[in-house]
């Protein structure tokens, strides 16, 4: 959900959110990614490896990153994917981390630690104030 504050507010989703757009849902967007490098690691010779490893550096590039994390920085967006697309992010992250003998995984992942600091960042400010754990069963559940 974004949250419209002003005119200027009223982006499309590419401009929003330059890396992961093009889903129903960023959280769907990040596992879209996750799922390119999953596939990239069990299969690095497959036929679609170079289509997917030229998404991954079009969308995993620094300036793109950096608007994503830019986004959390108004008060407004602060929640906004809490907690299931945070998940998929740093399990996107986490994937990457477990392919350091790749060149281009490894660049990822360094590109995408801005980004994961600040979900990191928000999830400790976060979960400390609930008196109890979200348990709805669906995206803002904490488990």
């Amino acid at each position: 959900m974004h949250v419209h504050v002003n005119p200027e507010s009223a982006q499309r989703p590419s401009v929003l959110h330059p890396s992961f757009c093009g889903s129903f849902d960023w959280h769907s967007s990040v596992h879209g990614h996750w799922l390119l490098v999953r596939l990239l690691k069990s299969f690095p010779e497959a036929p679609f490896a170079a289509a997917a490893r030229a998404v991954l550096e079009e969308n995993l590039a620094p300036e793109r990153l950096a608007v994503e994390a830019a986004y959390f920085d108004g008060a407004e967006n602060r929640g906004f994917e809490r907690m299931y697309g945070w998940a998929w992010l740093l399990r996107l992250v986490a994937e990457l981390q477990t392919w350091p003998e790749d060149p281009d995984a490894a660049r990822w992942r360094a590109q995408l630690r801005p980004l994961e600091e600040v979900l990191v960042e928000l999830t400790r400010g976060y979960l400390p104030r609930l008196t109890y754990a979200v348990r709805t069963g669906v995206h803002p559940d904490t488990a």
